[in-house]
């Protein structure tokens, strides 16, 4: 028999009775823990993602284990919560700025973090940071568009596509699930993704056999903390792009910051191809609505978005520009913890390659 190979994600429709039950449960989340930091609410977080609405709990149950041929690896939650534009107001005109917002508006976004991070409850996944994601910069990472990034290969640029990537391919302990919630997309940029499914691997048995070999070198993006300069002095482990189980593998990719290294002759190859194959399977049918909730496997979906105009809707008219959500979760603490900041095991410390922050300062000053 065979399966057929899965070319786009599962649409949810969330009814309004079930967005209700959300918000209803999201606000009782909130007086009780008041910050999604919570370290109360992170130990009660599984029991607490419980009273999700079972019309709910039971999609994401079925995606928590979804890792067969035929399933793509992620999911479109569709007015997954209602957003209120006039409360929210005006974007702010950077990530960093966020912080700036009135106090009303940050109760909101608090709110509307502790939904998600039910969300990942459900999946038995913890919400954590990243140190080499703004510093950790908390739970709820806004991604808006930043003039000075504009072209960059990074979620705040605009004018250029976001080729497709695992988020954080050069870490040892990249996160598990994302999840990406649009604030609004006037814009109306589309969401593209891959799955590692939607590749027939039995005709490409050479270039899997290729891609499982730990012979690719990866480096960080623009978002990391230490430049570009500084990090191409460092000597990183090579590591697979395929990997684990040899029926259901994982992988990770970001194939533009590895042509920009120095790969073998048989690495550049394999990444050549990988991103022509890439670029046959994309699924970018989608422009996300204000309101909805993309759930992502990050070990079998690599995601990117469409370049477009910030601020400026396809029409041609002034807009609110594009804001997003994204939180990031991991499935084994035990296995985070060992890159975990000191004090706090929450942010994992890791810089590329298994080493973590102090090794690399260490390693630059040495040089």
């Amino acid at each position: 028999m065979t399966v057929p190979i899965p070319k786009q994600p599962l649409n949810i429709y969330i009814s309004k009775n079930v967005q209700s039950a959300i918000r209803k449960l999201a606000d009782q989340m909130y007086i009780k823990y008041k910050d999604v930091h919570n370290c109360k609410f992170r130990r009660m977080l599984f029991i607490e993602a419980g009273q999700l609405p079972m019309e709910l709990l039971t999609e994401l149950i079925m995606f928590k284990e979804a890792f067969g041929y035929e399933d793509f690896g992620a999911i479109v939650l569709k007015k997954f919560w209602d957003v209120n534009q006039d409360l929210i107001g005006k974007t702010p005109e950077r990530w960093n700025e966020v912080g700036k917002v009135p106090e009303e508006v940050k109760q909101e976004l608090t709110t509307m973090q502790f939904a998600f991070a039910l969300v990942h409850g459900v999946l038995g996944s913890i919400p954590m940071q990243w140190k080499c994601q703004r510093g950790g910069g908390g739970l709820g990472h806004s991604v808006i568009p930043d003039v000075k990034m504009k072209k960059l290969q990074v979620g705040s640029g605009s004018t250029t596509d976001l080729a497709i990537h695992t988020e954080d391919a050069c870490l040892t302990n990249s996160a598990d699930f994302i999840s990406l919630f649009w604030i609004r997309n006037f814009e109306r940029v589309p969401s593209y993704l891959y799955s590692l499914r939607s590749t027939d691997w039995e005709k490409n048995k050479k270039w899997e056999k290729i891609l499982r070999k730990p012979i690719f070198t990866f480096r960080p993006d623009a978002n990391y903390l230490y430049t570009k300069k500084a990090v191409e002095k460092f000597d990183t482990k090579m590591m697979p792009v395929i990997y684990g189980n040899k029926i259901h593998p994982w992988f990770r990719s970001d194939y533009i910051e590895m042509k920009g290294n120095q790969q073998s002759i048989e690495a550049t190859y394999a990444i050549e191809w990988l991103e022509k194959e890439i670029q046959s399977k994309i699924y970018s049918d989608f422009a996300p609505d204000a309101g909805d909730l993309v759930l992502v496997n990050n070990k079998m979906i690599g995601h990117g978005r469409g370049k477009f105009n910030a601020g400026i809707s396809p029409e041609g008219h002034l807009v609110d520009r594009r804001w997003m959500i994204r939180m990031m979760s991991h499935t084994s603490p035990m296995q985070a913890y060992a890159y975990g900041e000191p004090g706090n095991p929450f942010i994992i410390n890791e810089l590329l390659g298994g080493y973590l922050y102090r090794d690399f300062i260490g390693e630059i000053r040495r040089r």
